[in-house]
C-alpha cells in the first residue's frame, strides 16, 4: 500500500506548480523512504538524471541583466536546497532503522 501511496505523491502531486505544495511532498516523500520496500530502486531511475540537470543550471551563470536567468539559477539553487535537506532526513531516518 506504500508504494502506491509512493507512485500517487511523486507521479501526480509533485508536479504541482505551488513551491509549498512540493516542499510538503518532498517532505512527506522522504518521511516515506524507509517504508519502501528493502531495495528501494524507485528513485534510480531519476536521480542521476535530477541532479545532472540540477548541477548543470546551477553551474551556469546568470544574466543579471535579464531576469529570468537570474530567477531560473535561484530556483535551480533552491532545488538543491530542497534535495540537500531531503537526503538529509533520509538520513536520519534509515540511521533510526539500523
Amino acid at each position: 500500500m506504500h508504494c502506491v501511496a509512493y507512485d500517487v505523491l511523486f507521479n501526480q502531486w509533485l508536479s504541482s506548480r505551488e513551491l509549498k505544495v512540493c516542499v510538503e511532498i518532498l517532505q512527506a516523500l522522504s518521511s516515506m523512504y524507509p517504508l519502501l520496500p528493502v531495495e528501494p530502486t524507485i528513485l534510480d531511475p531519476v536521480a542521476d538524471q535530477l541532479i545532472s540537470s540540477l548541477f548543470d543550471l546551477a553551474c551556469l551563470y546568470p544574466d543579471y541583466e535579464k531576469s529570468q536567468t537570474v530567477k531560473g539559477h535561484y530556483e535551480a539553487l533552491f532545488c538543491f536546497h530542497l534535495l540537500a535537506k531531503m537526503v538529509d532526513t533520509l538520513l536520519k531516518s534509515l540511521s533510526k532503522h539500523l
